[in-house]
């Protein structure tokens, strides 16, 4: 990319030498995708003034062409001829995920085409094919299943199951995911996601776990089986997971409005999205927790922090709760491509970074909370967590938790995972319990290792 942010193009002619193509008239926020050299055609995922798409672009030159497109998001999966590198089909999720085929004729195409009318509401993934293209290794999946994989003949679209990836999972028992969108309260276009749990019809309103992804920029949620909103599910929660503005895979705009906004515009849209669910019969007003990791975690955090009376409970695991020391982690301070990440991302005044700190502003917490942090945590370091235990100590508000001494940024190890899941399910219920008249609201316990022979 040149300095105002438009991306130049060079070919590598057989002499070596390399050949500058011109701008890219009229495209954005684009990356190449592949070349179809006999066509002399170079594939980029763009965005024009009209639409989000794939797009070709001659390498002799010329207006790129659109190929598939949808006005919301870019291209999130394509499908290319193994020999030509042409194009099949296109996918996109502007919520649910949906294929353009480019190509219907082709074999691919038509195999595609198949699988898709062959199981509706499903996502259609193909992983691999064969040398000659005649079969193809296929993964059809959805939000209570995940996934099946097939090897499928494109000639006959004869299935020949594999297996479940889970086989012990019963898809007919979990809860459906379904998309949704909303205005913020500035007017920004929200999307996201809700599951709502198993109940007898006319009963009332489950409890709500708002659950906030990390990044936050370049992630996003998307539709599909997450085992985490599942468990969540089968306990009886509603989960509401909004794409806030900073997410990825809505395009560059929708992404760069978060930079920056992390504590505060971020925040809102958080906020908005609980209200929305709220309003719309959702969920418990009275029974409300945010729960996340990462970034999640310290949005997680942050929002107790600006709506200290909405929600009952927060959990947390690594996130980053003093800004100011975010850039602390060992590979943050050998890497200029990360510290002018965080700049650009987060930036770096330090009054604006302590005004949305949420260890600064313990005291405005309500809210139990649970901390969990990896010691072993190589982006955001344990004492994050440490810092912000203290911080609710000296508010009065004691936070429960644990520091898991061999785990990162993320529960690997299996005994570690079901220590976690089983305590959050514990906190999660005692403190969206329906509350009595008068009393505490949940138990209250301190930040410590956990056990070593509890592995």
């Amino acid at each position: 990319p040149t300095a105002d942010r438009a991306l130049r193009v060079a070919t590598l002619a057989p002499d070596g030498t390399w050949r500058d193509l011109d701008r890219l008239p009229g495209l954005s926020e684009f990356f190449p995708v592949d070349v179809a050299a006999a066509d002399g055609v170079l594939y980029v995922s763009g965005r024009s003034p009209e639409t989000f798409g794939l797009f070709a672009v001659p390498l002799a030159g010329g207006p790129p062409r659109l190929v598939a497109g949808d006005p919301r998001v870019p291209p999130s999966g394509v499908v290319l001829d193994r020999a030509t590198h042409r194009v099949i089909a296109v996918e996109f999720e502007p919520d649910l995920p949906r294929w353009e085929l480019v190509d219907p004729a082709h074999p691919l195409g038509r195999m595609l085409a198949r699988l898709l009318a062959a199981h509706p509401g499903a996502r259609v993934r193909l992983l691999d094919t064969s040398d000659d293209q005649r079969r193809a290794v296929v993964n059809v999946s959805s939000d209570r299943d995940p996934g099946r994989l097939l090897v499928v003949d494109a000639a006959t679209g004869a299935e020949t199951p594999i297996g479940a990836l889970c086989p012990w999972i019963r898809p007919e028992a979990l809860s459906p995911t379904r998309p949704f969108d909303l205005a913020a309260s500035d007017g920004f276009a929200l999307h996201g996601y809700v599951t709502t749990p198993r109940r007898a019809p006319g009963a009332a309103p489950p409890p709500l776990v708002v659950l906030l992804h990390g990044g936050p920029h370049g992630v996003r949620d998307t539709w599909g089986y997450d085992p985490e909103v599942q468990l969540l599910a089968a306990h009886g929660f509603a989960v509401l997971q909004p794409n806030f503005r900073g997410s990825g895979g809505y395009g560059g705009a929708y992404q760069e409005a978060g930079y920056r906004r992390w504590g505060d515009r971020v925040l809102d849209d958080v906020l908005d999205a609980t209200r929305w669910a709220l309003a719309a019969g959702l969920g418990d007003p009275s029974r409300v927790c945010v729960a996340g990791s990462s970034f999640g975690g310290y949005a997680a955090v942050q929002a107790a922090v600006r709506a200290p009376d909405l929600f009952r409970c927060v959990a947390a695991y690594g996130g980053v709760y003093d800004l100011t020391r975010a850039g602390d982690a060992e590979q943050f301070r050998t890497s200029r491509i990360l510290r002018g990440y965080d700049r650009i991302a987060m930036g770096d005044d330090p009054a604006a970074l302590r005004a949305v700190s949420p260890a600064d502003h313990a005291e405005r917490i309500r809210a139990r909370v649970l901390l969990v942090h990896g010691a072993k945590d190589p982006i955001v370091p344990a004492e994050q967590a440490e810092r912000m235990r203290a911080a609710l100590e000296r508010a009065g508000n004691p936070a429960e938790g644990w520091i898991e001494p061999r785990e990162g940024h993320a529960l690997w190890d299996e005994a570690a995972r079901e220590r976690f899941y089983g305590r959050l399910l514990a906190f999660l219920r005692r403190n969206t319990a329906p509350l009595a008249p008068s009393g505490p609201r949940g138990d209250r316990a301190a930040l410590e290792p956990a056990a070593a022979g509890t592995r």
